[in-house]
């Protein structure tokens, strides 16, 4: 696949992720669990403070996520903003191997 088109497939995926979580953080929530689970693979990435995990896309995570939502609204989130998606595939570890170059926070989200 070409790079504009990989890139506009990305875009086109978070903007629905990002629009289908606002809804579910609305004041009258809009939750589709079928289209928020299809957002995830067979296995993804699960960390809490026990560890990093695979988390099952199956009934009991389908089961989970408008408690997740409704977690998010009772600590206020009010909106999810995808702020910039990056291709860092091509991009090498820094001399040292240590971090990964062009993942972090901008300025104003540090503290």
């Amino acid at each position: 696949m070409d790079p504009d088109a990989r890139l506009n497939q990305m875009e086109d995926f978070f903007a629905a992720y990002a629009a289908g979580f606002n809804r579910a953080l609305a004041d009258v929530p809009e939750i589709d669990v079928e289209a928020t689970a299809g957002a995830f693979a067979d296995c993804f990435i699960a960390a809490d403070p026990n560890g990093v995990s695979c988390g099952k896309n199956d009934e009991q995570f389908r089961a989970q996520i408008p408690e997740g939502f409704a977690f998010y609204r009772n600590i206020g989130a009010k909106a999810m903003k995808i702020a910039s998606l990056a291709d860092h595939t091509s991009r090498r570890l820094p001399p040292d191997g240590k971090g990964a170059p062009g993942i972090g926070l901008p300025e104003e989200g540090r503290r």
